[in-house]
This record gives C-alpha cells, sequence and structure tokens, in this order.
C-alpha cells in the first residue's frame, strides 16, 4: 500500500519524522483495557511488542524502552528484516480490525466476499443488509445476491417484487456502505478503520453510516474515520455518541492531537477559522 517508486522492505514504517524517542507506540482502547504496540527499530530489524496494561501512561515508558524492557513488559508479535519484508511472525491476536479503502481494495473486498459467500448468506447477514440499505435508497430490497453476470459473479440487491438490481449501479457510496456492512457483520472486528468516510458519500446518504457506527461503538467497537470535510465530521460527531473530532499536526517530530466537538468547529467556522488549517 505504501510502496514508493521501487522501493522494497518496510522502511516505510520507521521513518522518523525527526521524532526524538526511539521507539513509536501505538496505544488504543478496547472495552475499557489499554493495549500497547511497541515498535522498536535497530539497524536492521523492526521489533513488534504487544503490551497489555489498563494504564495509557505506560505510553511514555514504551517510548524510550529497550528490547530487554520491552521483552519484560510483554510479548514479541513480530521481527522484521528492514530491507526485506522477511523475517517472524508470532500469531499472537491482537484484535480484529477492518480496513475500509474502498477505492484501493474494492476487489479485493469483493473476492473475499465470494470466498465466503455461502456462510454469508446462511448466516442472514446479507438480507440483514439489504433490510437496512433500503433505508438509505427508498427502495425494499430484501437480500442480496450473488449471481453472473455476462459470465461473470456480480452482488444484486433483491427487491420484494423479485427484480434484481447491481450492486455497481447503485453508486460507490452505496457500494462501500454495503460492502461494509457485509464485511463487519461478517468478521465482527474490535476496530473499524475507514478512510475517507465521504468519498462518493452524499449528505444524505452519510447519515445512515454515521448511525450504523454509532450503533457499533455501543456494541463495544471503536470506529476511526479520516475525512478532509468539515461537513462530514460535523455531521458524524452529531449522529455518533460521544464522538470527538480530532486533527492531528506533526510538530518537530512530535504528533499531536487536538480534539473538537461539532458545535467547536461551528464556532470556529463563524469566526473564519478552519480547524483544518
Amino acid at each position: 500500500m505504501h510502496r514508493v517508486l521501487k522501493s522494497e522492505g518496510l522502511d516505510h514504517l520507521i521513518y522518523g519524522y525527526g521524532a526524538k524517542v526511539k521507539n513509536a507506540v501505538i496505544t488504543y482502547l478496547i472495552r475499557d483495557k489499554y493495549r500497547h504496540i511497541a515498535i522498536y527499530v535497530d539497524g536492521k530489524r523492526i521489533l513488534f511488542y504487544f503490551v497489555l496494561g489498563n494504564n495509557q501512561d505506560l505510553t511514555d515508558k514504551l517510548l524510550n524502552a529497550d528490547p530487554d524492557v520491552l521483552k519484560s513488559m510483554g510479548n514479541k508479535i513480530a521481527r522484521i528484516i528492514r530491507f526485506s519484508a522477511s523475517g517472524g511472525f508470532n500469531p499472537f491476536r491482537l484484535c480484529n480490525v477492518l480496513f475500509v479503502c474502498y477505492d484501493r481494495f474494492r476487489d479485493d473486498y469483493y473476492n473475499y466476499i465470494y470466498r465466503v459467500w455461502t456462510d454469508l448468506a446462511n448466516s442472514g447477514i446479507t438480507s440483514k443488509v439489504a433490510s437496512e440499505v433500503s433505508k438509505v435508497v427508498a427502495e425494499d430490497f430484501i437480500d442480496i445476491l450473488a449471481e453472473p453476470f455476462g459470465g461473470i459473479p456480480s452482488l444484486f440487491m433483491y427487491r420484494s417484487d423479485r427484480f434484481r438490481v447491481r450492486v455497481s449501479d447503485l453508486g460507490d457510496g452505496i457500494q462501500t456502505l454495503i460492502i461494509s456492512m457485509l464485511l463487519t457483520e461478517y468478521l465482527n472486528p474490535d476496530i473499524i478503520l475507514w478512510d475517507d468516510v465521504e468519498s462518493h458519500m452524499n449528505p444524505r446518504t452519510l447519515q445512515y453510516p454515521s448511525l450504523w457506527l454509532s450503533n457499533l461503538v455501543e456494541r463495544g467497537k471503536q470506529v476511526v474515520l479520516t475525512t478532509h470535510s468539515l461537513e462530514a465530521a460535523t455531521t458524524i460527531a452529531r449522529t455518533a455518541r460521544n464522538a470527538s473530532i480530532v486533527r492531528l499536526e506533526l510538530i518537530n517530530g512530535e504528533l499531536r492531537p487536538q480534539y473538537f466537538s461539532a458545535d467547536d468547529v461551528d464556532r470556529l467556522k463563524d469566526l473564519g477559522i478552519d480547524v483544518r488549517a
């Protein structure tokens, strides 16, 4: 995904941008428990450690810890050779993550759905998603079918009048929503990462995924969305309970977050201030 020109390996993961600490640390919260992934880099290797701890302050300690300290605090889950991307991986389960980036991974999503189609259809997920999508497009869909179209497998929305509508004819925004809902209901991820959530979505269409994502949060999921649209950010923040709009800025090698509510963004906008600037 992050391939640049013809470079290989995983060096793009460790470019420090002037950071003043030894390691990188990813801290996330699932069901009231903090989890940390510490990434240590030396001349030839990238080491990944998983640390479970209900203390967000662990992050500062992990940022400057050497491998011996990291090993005493958690489990090493991966060792990668920087310049070849080879190495060893421990099949230690961190969490299930669904990454929604429809424009880039569309074919992968469809291929996976076709591969697990029997389970999807028999579980009732397809009919559930069809019913929910009907609320967005003002149609009476009762199921989703996987059938050949011109000799090529295709997904169809099946209407109550027994008429089929190709998913690809509903527009990219609705396609993204359908695929995301199918994968989320089937895979039951702990974390949903959705890149450019506003992509191909009109404001009316965007309201429904906001409600759906809010429901996922209430079920204990963590949802992180990226967007360049203030309208999308405020729409989602007003619809989803306890949502925060986070502005990230890289200052002297330190990634700093700022948190806003939808009302904060509107007040700043009235003053002529764009939080994205």
